[in-house]
């Protein structure tokens, strides 16, 4: 059985800036309709990884990549899909960390409504953590896994038979991921560990602007947009969503990050090896710090884009018992709890971005968006459901705190 990974790793900040994984689960609990990943091990620093560079240290330029704008006319077309789930192969450029085939998924309805939903699934950053057998990222598809088939979900905002679910009539992208990069990759890395050499394909922002490159063909104007990040996810929608929000220009959108919220404020090396330095936004001026000095705060990620696009909500989806996240940051931060890391960011992304909303509540869910809890979670009597319904609808909705 190919091995899963449902835990943890990320950019590093001075320590780190994102945790990811595959499944959206409350610890323990696994969709019946089709096996599962199994857990990898969750990481640090390991033995022998390389030493992490200075978060001062500039980047080297390098090369602008030619982003994934192959003509996608000989793929298959909306028109022609059946109701219901459809597997994309676009190949070109695209490409899993490995060489695997790379795939995205769309559920076709008849409406002209449109969620868009990246997938997590671990991300390395140096030789150690990106050898093959690191359990530690997601490097290929496989759609017998629940994980990576959207076919076989029927939990969260993927319960379509459920009447309560917002999205049930809408169109649906499943960006699939598993480059290790958290979508912020276009470009093929070279590591050496233990006296062996071998390449990951780094192709996260290219396999995502691809998938959105027949997006545009076939969705030309929706009339609603809704997008949602899944842990390593949070980071590839926000990077991301300057290109879509340029796109659908005066399409009424929402940006909702699933589980991405205790990034702790310091300056996050944007690691070469991804190529990352190349792919922000060349017309949002604030993105030329990033470039310029070679760091970011990790709360930039958020409001760059949120101060770029008022009229667009953006947002935060976080539990405080969030298993997975808590590891992570005690394993840099053993003295900072994750409620309190929450607290600190949101504060600070509100503070520069007044269209940034947040629904933080009490309970072990990572990806809540994609478990059966969805509809049963409320915090000071707001279900999450709802607070989703009424941002799908263009309603006001308070920001939502324990």
């Amino acid at each position: 059985m190919k091995r899963g990974f449902n835990t943890i790793t990320g950019l590093l900040l001075m320590l780190v800036i994102s945790a990811c994984s595959l499944t959206a689960q409350q610890t323990g609990s696994t969709s019946p309709a089709a096996p599962t990943k199994a857990p990898a091990a969750s990481i640090g620093q390991p033995a022998g990884a390389t030493a992490i560079p200075s978060a001062k240290t500039p980047l080297p330029t390098q090369p602008v990549p030619t982003l994934a704008v192959q003509d996608v006319s000989s793929l298959p077309r909306l028109a022609d899909l059946p109701e219901g789930w459809s597997k994309i192969d676009p190949g070109g450029k695209t490409t899993c960390a490995r060489g695997g085939t790379y795939s995205f998924s769309v559920r076709k309805t008849n409406s002209n409504k449109l969620l868009i939903y990246f997938e997590g699934g671990g991300t390395c950053y140096d030789a150690a953590s990106c050898r093959q057998g690191g359990g530690v990222f997601d490097d290929s598809i496989d759609y017998e896994f629940v994980a990576d088939n959207p076919a076989l979900k029927s939990d969260g905002v993927f319960a379509f038979s459920n009447p309560l679910n917002p999205f049930k009539d809408y169109n649906v992208i499943f960006i699939n991921y598993c480059t290790g990069d958290a979508y912020l990759g276009a470009k093929t890395a070279e590591y050496t560990y233990d006296g062996y050499t071998y390449s990951v394909q780094h192709m996260g922002f290219e396999n995502a602007r691809m998938v959105m490159e027949w997006t545009y063909k076939n969705f030309e104007k929706p009339e609603s947009l809704f997008m949602i990040g899944c842990s390593a996810g949070v980071i590839g929608s926000y990077m991301q969503s300057p290109y879509i929000l340029e796109h659908y220009k005066g399409v009424p959108t929402v940006l909702i990050g699933d589980s991405g919220g205790p990034y702790i404020d310091g300056p996050a090396v944007l690691f070469s090896n991804f190529g990352v330095e190349n792919l922000f936004a060349s017309w949002i001026p604030s993105y030329d710090q990033l470039i310029s000095d070679g760091s970011v705060h990790s709360s930039m990620f958020l409001t760059i884009p949120a101060q770029t696009y008022p009229a667009v909500k953006f947002g935060l989806l976080d539990t405080t018992g969030d298993a997975v996240q808590t590891k992570l940051l005690s394993t840099f931060q053993p003295n900072l709890s994750l409620s309190a890391s929450i607290d600190a960011n949101l504060k600070k992304v509100r503070a520069d971005a007044p269209n940034f909303l947040s629904y933080t509540g009490p309970g072990d869910y990572h990806c809540i968006t994609m478990n059966p809890a969805f509809y049963g979670y409320r915090v000071n009597n707001i279900r999450l459901d709802d607070w989703f319904a009424r941002l799908a609808a263009g309603q006001t909705v308070e920001n939502v705190s324990p």
